[in-house]
């Protein structure tokens, strides 16, 4: 099984893709709902990024919403955009470095959540309520 980085979640957030008939869009000049394509494109990007990925999943079948355990894939060094954003600058190019990392455990109705953070000695620390730990 391919493992999934988080460079294939932005690029598959940025995929062209037709909206579902529950989703229908209404067209002022026709007149009528429609269903529309949609397509998001980075113009640009800013000094710090934050990535929230999706953690449940609805499923129309039974109503329900079921977490998303699979495992994705972030480098901690180097996470480059530069393919995807359109516009930037000379020396400010869409180049990222993971510094931080939040955590939920549970599932929809409760959990717990933690943290890690990157010190500015290189040290990973791990926060979990009032303990912290490195």
């Amino acid at each position: 099984e391919k493992q999934i980085t988080v460079m294939d979640c932005i690029e598959k957030y940025c995929q062209k893709e037709q909206l579902d008939e529950t989703e229908m869009w209404y067209c002022n000049k026709c007149k009528d709902h429609v269903r529309a394509w949609k397509q998001f494109h980075l113009y640009r990007t800013p000094p710090i990024l934050i990535v929230h990925l999706k953690r449940f999943h609805f499923s129309a079948s039974t109503h329900r919403r079921s977490k998303i355990t699979s495992f994705i894939d972030f480098p901690l060094v180097g996470l480059d955009l530069t393919n995807l954003v359109s516009t930037y600058e000379e020396g400010e190019e869409p180049i990222y470095d993971c510094y931080a990392v939040s955590n939920h455990y549970g599932n929809l109705g409760g959990g717990h959540y933690t943290a890690y953070t990157l010190g500015d000695d290189g040290t990973w620390c791990h926060y979990d309520d009032s303990r912290v730990t490195s």
